[in-house]
């Protein structure tokens, strides 16, 4: 049985949600002020653009699986 969400992204079909815990943090907004506020305007919630809903489908991936080495 497979989730609903179980599927490879190909350009042209519909983005998923963002996961549940793709929740914005008030422990996050002062860092990305100090690293990015120099060239970007850093919000609390990010506006959604086509890069955001696309990070936010990729957020969906298991984290990968490194060799040990």
């Amino acid at each position: 049985m497979t989730h609903p969400y179980d599927y490879y992204y190909r350009p042209g079909m519909p983005l998923r949600p963002p996961p549940p815990r793709a929740v914005a943090s008030d422990l996050w907004f002062e860092p990305r002020k100090a690293m990015l506020g120099a060239w970007i305007d850093v919000r609390r919630e990010p506006a959604e653009t086509p890069r955001t809903r696309l990070m936010a489908d990729h957020l969906w991936r298991p984290p990968q699986q490194h060799p040990a080495t």
